[in-house]
């Protein structure tokens, strides 16, 4: 079912859907806000996965293929946090 938005609602979705995507990007990557963005050829570890963060190629464009995978795992993280909160009831608690 499709409901139209109006304009505030749509520039809130739009705002709420743009954190979720920098929240996931700076989590992936390992930065947080207040952080410097560490050098392209530096291998940094997750010490609770023990998985190496993702590092972003600022000087390449989107389709670097390290940048494209890195939005690729955005995308699929976002969309998969999306789905399970719509798929939850109203007040439920997870």
């Amino acid at each position: 079912m499709w409901i139209r938005l109006t304009p505030r609602q749509s520039n809130l979705t739009e705002n709420n859907l743009q954190s979720m995507e920098v929240a996931t990007f700076r989590r992936l990557c390992g930065v947080t806000k207040n952080e410097k963005w560490p050098l392209t050829d530096e291998t940094r570890i997750d010490k609770a996965s023990g998985e190496p963060f993702y590092t972003p190629d600022f000087d390449k464009d989107v389709s670097h293929p390290t940048n494209a995978d890195l939005f690729e795992k955005v995308g699929h993280l976002v969309m998969t946090e999306l789905k399970v909160s719509t798929q939850q009831p109203v007040g439920e608690i997870t």
